[in-house]
């Protein structure tokens, strides 16, 4: 059989269960045909064959981004970046709010995103105070990097909130936060289409071929569906139903599974629910069994954060209506406390309806006790975990402060899942993180947070993995996570021609090096679909 597309002379690192390393790739008909020396491409050239000497650059398999809010992505620069370094005051964040408050019209929303008191010079959050002045004719919501918002006196006049003169506007009520995300995110089906390609764009610039999308609303899969029929989605997407935002609960649960059934094909399938069951690291809500630090060495009270449901007893419920119906479970979970009840919940269901290989997740997975790891151990291929390594890197002074000395050190535990047997996905949960996957591999590596606020190392070393089983949390890990190891994550004969060219070998690189790399080329079916 004659080949599409042949790679020559190239550096071919397949991620397989082997870590095989080739010389060239044949490609037919959207897939992989054969790998192996230069010499044995040459059967299956003809003058049809597109041929391309690769000079000796590196292929990996394209990343599978197991836990991301694409859709939103897409919205992004409608939306102010206030991420650091750009944004290093609340000054800052008032200025931006001005400029964007001057030059839209009367009334549109101001949204901004990325702002960590960590590290900013004032060390606190802005307040409804700070953007007030600049912001009398527009509602305003900036998300921190982490879930949490603050929005200005405009924006909670709209869902009728009563609040005392000197509230500070930071929405610490989870239903408040819910009705003004909703206000503020009411698009349209054409909107989500648009806001999809602009994502699937640069996905792919930084090398993601595949993702899932964490928390779809109606409009947003109906937008899926249409470009999938048009023929223009490209990206391989699996969705998650959101019952998340603070409103997971059993009635929402039976909501979702009675309007949608797990369906779909390789390109685009709608097969989980995406829950969330506590806060946040970055503002002290996730929940944990001992009170939370701050200042790292410090301690907050007596809060120990708490469940975003307040009946933590329907877990058990939302797991076994969303497992009854065929969907895999997808839940957030930070703290220790709601890992573990969380896990118990998916053991109940599975008791309740069996059934191997269900890959319900626990998505971040942040602070397992030894009781969840070793029920994450038993459970097998009925349970599974998709981590944000990332988050050590972008929150990770935000995080080592609020977790303290010792929590830190057993944060995001990625050598302890692997040694271990269980199946760790990864993925960057924007708008947390950016984007490029990279973050993740140097932050799985290394443990390092972006600035050292509390040292550079206060996540210790004992939990680094090394660069390939990073790659491989990034690629057929994820895949996994989506029920598609079979199909891609990894460079075999048989799988989609799925892959990425690098023009320097990521190997090879100091760990340093993975935050300015970008891929060379990107290709998805066997198409190129984006190029240097």
């Amino acid at each position: 059989m004659k080949a599409d597309t042949v790679l020559l002379n190239a550096n071919i690192v397949t991620i397989n269960k082997n870590d095989s390393v080739f010389k060239a790739l044949a490609i037919k008909d959207k897939r992989i045909h054969a790998l192996g020396t230069d010499k044995e491409m040459d059967q299956y050239i003809s003058s049809e064959t597109l041929v391309l000497d690769l000079d000796g650059r590196t292929v990996t398999p394209g990343f599978v981004d197991s836990h991301n809010h694409t859709c939103e992505y897409g919205f992004s620069e409608l939306i102010l970046d206030l991420r650091y370094p750009k944004v290093q005051s609340i000054a800052d964040i008032v200025e931006l709010v001005k400029e964007a408050a001057e030059s839209k019209p009367e009334g549109s929303w101001i949204r901004g995103v990325g702002w960590d008191d960590a590290l900013l010079e004032e060390k606190r959050p802005p307040t409804r105070q700070d953007i007030d002045p600049v912001s009398a004719n527009h509602p305003v919501i900036l998300d921190a990097q982490t879930p949490v918002q603050v929005a200005n006196s405009y924006a909670l006049d709209l869902v009728d909130v009563e609040y005392p003169s000197d509230y500070d506007g930071l929405l610490h009520d989870h239903d408040v936060a819910y009705k003004i995300r909703l206000l503020a995110r009411d698009y349209s089906v054409e909107e989500c289409k648009a806001a999809i390609l602009k994502a699937q764009d640069a996905l792919f610039r930084v090398g993601v071929t595949a993702q899932k999308d964490a928390g779809c609303t109606d409009t947003m899969i109906e937008a899926y569906r249409e470009l999938h029929a048009e023929g223009r989605l490209k990206i391989r997407s699996y969705l998650m139903i959101g019952i998340h935002n603070g409103q997971t609960t059993v009635e929402l649960a039976k909501q979702a599974v009675s309007k949608y059934k797990p369906m779909g094909d390789d390109k685009l399938y709608i097969g989980a629910v995406k829950c969330s069951f506590d806060g946040s690291g970055g503002n002290r809500t996730a929940w944990l069994y001992e009170p939370w630090n701050r200042d790292y060495t410090g301690v907050d009270g007596t809060n120990t954060g708490g469940p975003i449901v307040p009946e933590s007893h329907t877990y058990p419920e939302i797991a076994k209506t969303i497992h009854r119906a065929g969907f895999q479970i997808g839940a957030h979970c930070v703290g220790d406390q709601t890992i573990d009840r969380y896990i118990d919940a998916i053991e109940a269901a599975i008791i309740d309806s069996p059934r191997k290989n269900s890959r319900h997740s626990v998505i971040h997975n942040n602070l397992p006790t030894d009781y969840a790891l070793r029920k994450e151990t038993a459970m097998g291929d009925n349970i599974i975990v998709e981590a944000t390594s990332a988050y050590l890197y972008f929150i990770g002074d935000n995080y080592a402060g609020s977790f303290g000395p010792n929590r830190s050190r057993r944060l995001i535990p990625l050598r302890t899942l692997l040694d271990r047997g269980i199946i760790v996905g990864n993925g960057c949960d924007w708008n947390t993180c950016l984007l490029n996957p990279l973050y993740g591999v140097y932050a799985a590596v290394t443990r390092k947070p972006r600035k050292g606020v509390y040292g550079d190392q206060p996540f210790g070393v004992d939990e680094c993995i090394t660069p390939m089983e990073a790659f491989r949390t990034y690629t057929w890990n994820s895949a996994y996570c989506m029920f598609w190891e079979d199909n891609i994550g990894s460079l075999e004969a048989g799988k989609y021609a799925d892959l990425v060219v690098w023009g320097s070998n990521p190997f090879d690189a100091e760990p340093d090096e993975w935050l300015n790399m970008v891929p060379e080329a990107t290709m998805v079916d066997g198409e190129w679909v984006f190029k240097q």
